[in-house]
């Protein structure tokens, strides 16, 4: 839950992808989530055979709570705020990137 934007809505498949594990894996996770009230999977209006998958309400408050527990319990709790909000905009950049198939990244901001 942590890996992606909380505002990430993608077919479980390109999730899988974006993740680097078999999408039976995303299916697994994904069942669970959505027992626990954290996800919803609808049908993909473009192709009915997929389903996209959002976090709820809910899977945005945990996101967030899991966050902050990684944050003040792991190797970067030592870092500032500013340090911290960079390093998350580093790593949701270099998600991004992974996602779109780029292999550099650059710190611009």
């Amino acid at each position: 839950m942590t890996v992606v934007p909380s505002s990430y809505r993608n077919r479980c498949r390109r999730l899988a992808a974006d993740l680097g594990c078999d999408p039976s894996t995303v299916t697994f996770l994904a069942d669970r989530l959505q027992e626990k009230g954290l996800i919803t999977r609808e049908i993909d209006p473009a192709n009915r055979r997929a389903k996209i998958v959002r976090l709820t309400g809910r899977g945005r408050e945990v996101r967030h709570l899991i966050g902050t527990v990684m944050l003040t319990r792991s190797p970067v709790a030592h870092l500032s705020a500013t340090e911290q909000r960079r390093l998350s905009r580093l790593l949701t950049k270099a998600a991004q990137a992974k996602s779109a198939g780029a292999s550099a990244i650059t710190d611009t901001d």
